[in-house]
């Protein structure tokens, strides 16, 4: 359920998408009980606690062990209520297609989309332009040049105490971005703990009745849950970045992309090459790679 919550999250696929990857995966969940389960706090180490007369509901901690963090849950949440802002929906990749959507037609620049055909015994895959461009390649052949490309931006391990000043560098940056949202979401948690304070002096002078203050505490509460929820997902400082443990992700790069499943590889492909890239039927060339 962990990669579930991730994948909504990031908005890589959409929940129907999810449903069908997991199914083929061995999960057998009704498309009501895949909903339900999204719902359920648990997944957080949280117990949702329905309003009760005039008590309104709140979360409480649960003793199990969370599978995911709060602010994880609570931004799978936004996903589902429309709070989050949607990226655009990349279809369910086949196996045998990690690249659609990245290639680029060398002759006349359109996006290649993807095919397969029947054959006696086999189905053969080919990433193809329209047919009167004419531009057509073996997806196995595109798949087999794109891990040699892939291997060509592998780091040489005699470098390793220069590359690795690189990422310490990155993660000081990295730092510095992320003490700006740190103060950012701070000001959000005094703003929503200063409303729940001007309600409170609202009924006191009797300006709003007690039932409209304890619907707003109710609703201002639930945004400081997910507020601080996001604030202790922040790294609190660079060392809660493991660089060893990047780097030798780094040395492994080529190994990891052969074994690792189509959603993987399409995330290791796009974290490389932040634009699309043009296949010659041999060589690979790209206007821009990720910094």
């Amino acid at each position: 359920m962990r990669w579930v919550f991730e994948e909504i999250a990031a908005s890589h696929l959409n929940t129907e998408q999810i449903l069908k990857a997991v199914r083929l995966k061995g999960l057998k969940c009704s498309k009501n009980n895949f909903w339900v389960a999204l719902r359920n706090p648990a997944y957080c180490g949280k117990i949702f606690i329905p309003k009760y007369k005039e008590e309104e509901a709140f979360y409480v901690p649960a003793q199990h062990e969370p599978l995911i963090s709060e602010a994880l849950f609570f931004e799978v949440q936004d996903v589902l209520d429309g709070r989050k802002k949607k990226q655009r929906t990349k279809k369910f990749s086949d196996e045998n297609l990690p690249l659609r959507g990245f290639l680029i037609c060398p002759k006349c620049g359109r996006k290649l989309t993807s095919s397969a055909s029947k054959g006696r015994k086999l189905h053969y895959h080919y990433y193809h332009c329209i047919s009167s461009c004419g531009c057509r390649y073996k997806a196995d052949v595109a798949n087999k040049a794109l891990e040699s490309e892939i291997k060509k931006y592998m780091p040489r391990r005699e470098v390793r105490a220069l590359f690795k000043e690189v990422i310490k560098r990155a993660v000081k940056q990295y730092g510095s971005s992320a003490n700006v949202e740190k103060d950012r979401i701070k000001k959000q948690i005094e703003l929503f703990s200063e409303k729940i304070k001007t309600a409170r002096e609202l009924m006191f002078s009797k300006e709003i009745t007690p039932q409209e203050y304890r619907e707003s505490k109710a609703e201002f509460e639930q945004e400081l849950t997910r507020l601080e929820a996001r604030l202790t997902n922040i790294p609190q400082n660079e060392n809660s970045i493991d660089i060893d443990a990047a780097l030798e992700n780094a040395f492994q790069l080529g190994d990891r992309y052969q074994q690792e499943d189509v959603e993987q590889k399409r995330k290791i492909i796009s974290s490389i090459f932040p634009e699309n890239l043009v296949f010659d039927g041999e060589l690979y060339r790209t206007t821009k790679l990720m910094k």
